[in-house]
């Protein structure tokens, strides 16, 4: 296996007894891969190498994306806590829009601030729950559905940008962010949960 740059820079050659290689390891970017089979025994030949290939690898953020909608788009699942910093959430992972966010997905979170998506349209019950370092949240305008308890216990949280396509912020939606003291909702939003900024200082 020959790897290169899109540029023409070789990167790796490698060899294995299997027909299963790993790019998880590679950085961000285009390469341009060919594959030679290599003699196992004495009265065989090798082969010649294959045309090249496209490989494009996408910037990894260390969640976990599940398709979803018959393999159609992306919901993102879970992200680790040892991710920290200052998450953005790509429109596309893999050429597919990320549409979801899970249930739990970023529970006890440890990353500083989050920008959601562009393609992004719900997010679910629990998504941000308790996220422990969590101080800046940015919900773009394509997200119509928060569930209960999305950002619940984020209690360093100080800035929300609001989607203006929201028409209800529900129960426990930001409960218990307790540095949360300034926000600015969308026209659009019909109805807030009794209990949806409990403990808030807004």
């Amino acid at each position: 296996l020959s790897v290169h740059t899109a540029e023409g820079q070789e990167v790796k050659e490698e060899k294995s007894n299997s027909a299963k290689f790993d790019f998880s390891g590679y950085e961000e970017g285009d390469y341009v891969v060919t594959v030679k089979a290599v003699a196992g025994l004495d009265n065989q030949k090798d082969s010649a190498w294959s045309e090249e290939f496209a490989f494009h690898r996408d910037k990894e953020t260390g969640c976990t994306y599940t398709l979803i909608n018959n393999n159609t788009a992306y919901e993102i699942t879970r992200c680790s806590t040892l991710i920290t910093g200052d998450l953005v959430i790509e429109d596309y992972y893999r050429g597919k829009p990320v549409t979801r966010i899970a249930e739990n997905a970023f529970k006890a979170s440890n990353i500083d601030s989050v920008v959601i998506g562009n393609n992004v349209t719900y997010i679910a019950a629990s998504a941000f729950y308790s996220g422990r370092k969590l101080k800046s949240v940015y919900i773009p305008d394509s997200v119509a559905y928060i569930g209960e308890k999305a950002f619940q216990g984020c209690r360093v949280l100080e800035t929300v940008r609001f989607s203006a396509s929201l028409t209800e912020i529900p129960d426990n939606a930001f409960a218990y962010c307790n540095a949360l003291k300034e926000i600015e909702l969308p026209e659009g939003i019909t109805r807030i949960g009794d209990t949806a900024f409990s403990e808030c200082k807004t």
